[in-house]
């Protein structure tokens, strides 16, 4: 399938996380999200929107030949998006999508229990399955539809009242939110989402970052403070 052009904008789905309702991240409320999903094939892309906050037509357009297993990486090179031309791989929105992405090692653990997966419906369906190189496919290898994938995962979450009320998209806003929660600096969350820039990022999350002001004037009043008792000593 050929790659259309490239997208300029920040665009696509433009939910922020006030709009998702959410006032921060709660580590134990994803975990719990994590284990009721445990066995629905929904735990596979849920886990990996958590773990390196991509885009959805991101996660559909990755390709096993996008993770660099040495190094715990995974390269955005395209995304999947569906249009009145059908499904078809994009390039990059801009310039900052295309992006690495470190994967931590429980991600990389859940990829390749996916492999084994996928290896299986391999042998199972025989010349039936579509080796398209995807990471998240059908049981057939070929394409997820990307409103599918969140039809799906709104489903499975009004069955379960005791989840967060949360969207798909609202996953990456939930990724950008535990790391800034963390400590984590705007500039590294910044790329990993692969924001036009690091104030796009403050503004759309600052507001989960209210100590900031005050944690450095801390820092300045160690600083100076440290410096005098050197003169007084």
């Amino acid at each position: 399938m050929a790659i259309a052009g490239q997208q300029s904008s920040e665009g696509g789905n433009t939910t922020t996380p006030r709009e998702e309702g959410d006032g921060g991240a709660q580590p134990a409320r994803e975990s719990r999200l994590l284990e009721v999903l445990e066995n629905s094939p929904l735990r596979f892309p849920v886990f990996l929107a958590l773990t390196t906050g991509m885009r959805r037509g991101e996660l559909l357009g990755l390709k096993w030949s996008d993770i660099d297993w040495d190094r715990g990486i995974v390269t955005v090179r395209r995304a999947l998006k569906e249009s009145r031309r059908g499904l078809e791989l994009q390039r990059p929105k801009t310039d900052r999508s295309a992006r690495t992405i470190a994967l931590p090692p429980i991600a990389l653990d859940m990829l390749r229990s996916l492999r084994i997966v996928q290896a299986e419906s391999r042998m199972r369906l025989g010349k039936a399955y579509r080796d398209l190189g995807l990471v998240l496919a059908e049981p057939d290898g070929g394409f997820k539809r990307p409103d599918a994938l969140s039809t799906n995962f709104a489903a499975f979450i009004r069955r379960h009242p005791e989840l967060p009320k949360v969207r798909f998209h609202g996953l990456r806003h939930t990724h950008a939110s535990l790391l800034l929660q963390a400590g984590e600096h705007a500039k590294v969350v910044s790329e990993r989402l692969g924001h036009s820039s690091v104030a796009f990022t403050l503004d759309t999350y600052g507001h989960l970052m209210p100590g900031m002001e005050e944690a450095a004037a801390a820092k300045l009043d160690g600083l100076f403070g440290a410096a005098r008792r050197m003169r007084n000593n």
